[in-house]
């Protein structure tokens, strides 16, 4: 049997032990500094408002409304490791599209607070709350980003991913047609105006977006994806207005059928 004093050592180390572990395990504000400063950051929920913040596991608290993720980068400048909380501030990234280059530029003030866990590492928080790049948030983009995505976004090498962009929205029952399928091209009967985003419009900026779209026998838009993005969320916008488009449909032998075209939006400021 162990003797008290072993006994009283043994505990002693142990809770030694423990409390370097603890130590160890607590991310300092170099630590942090030195996991994000310079890395081209994207919030993972593409959240609006100044100010966001997150329970120790990375969670959002509140209902901020969701935004593009060419609205969503993050420019990480310093933070500040509290009793409570971590506090980080950096500046909100936009995302600028020029002949699919990705261009990042600043369009506001950033703070994102974060409770601080129990033994005090907010890894697990940051991994929730951020992806590092472009490369990294590409596969939790809605589905009308995948095929572009996948071809420009990702490493390039693997063909397959090339052919969904190239053909990002194919019809679910194989009937959409090519121009050289029909005797009559689809065309547009109603337009809705594209709206800016508050930042695009705040900014000045201006481009075209092309969009893929499946046109119905009845001519009602479906599976509409990015093709060539702008960016700035101009991008959704533009998503937003060809849904609400009618078109007269694409002909066969005098039969309506369903077509895939390509329609370009506009954005230009006077």
């Amino acid at each position: 049997m162990l003797s008290l004093r072993l006994r009283l050592s043994l505990c002693v180390l142990l809770l030694l032990a423990g409390t370097a572990l603890n130590a160890s395990a607590q991310s300092t504000e170099q630590d942090i500094k030195s996991r994000l400063k310079g890395k081209p950051l994207y919030l993972r929920g593409s959240w609006s408002e100044e100010t966001l913040r997150f329970d120790s596991k990375g969670r959002l608290i509140g209902n901020p409304k969701p935004i593009s993720f060419t609205l969503a980068g993050f420019d990480f400048k310093s933070v500040k490791v509290k009793s409570d909380q971590v506090v980080l501030r950096g500046d909100r990234i936009g995302t600028e599209f020029d002949k699919d280059i990705a261009k990042r530029v600043e369009i506001g003030p950033l703070q994102i607070v974060i409770a601080k866990p129990a033994d005090g590492d907010v890894n697990a928080a940051l991994d929730a709350i951020f992806a590092d790049d472009l490369e990294a948030l590409a596969p939790s983009l809605p589905w009308y980003w995948q095929g572009y995505a996948n071809c420009k976004l990702l490493p390039t090498t693997d063909a397959p991913r090339c052919s969904l962009y190239q053909k990002a929205v194919p019809s679910k029952d194989g009937s959409a047609m090519k121009s050289n399928k029909w005797d009559l091209p689809p065309h547009i009967t109603h337009r809705v105006d594209a709206t800016f985003s508050a930042y695009a419009s705040q900014m000045r900026y201006s481009g075209a977006t092309i969009v893929s779209v499946v046109i119905k026998p009845d001519g009602n838009p479906s599976q509409l994806a990015v093709i060539h993005p702008v960016g700035l969320g101009l991008d959704e916008q533009a998503l937003a207005a060809v849904a609400q488009y009618k078109f007269a449909a694409a002909t066969r032998n005098q039969v309506p059928i369903a077509s895939e075209v390509e329609i370009q939006v506009d954005f230009h400021i006077f």
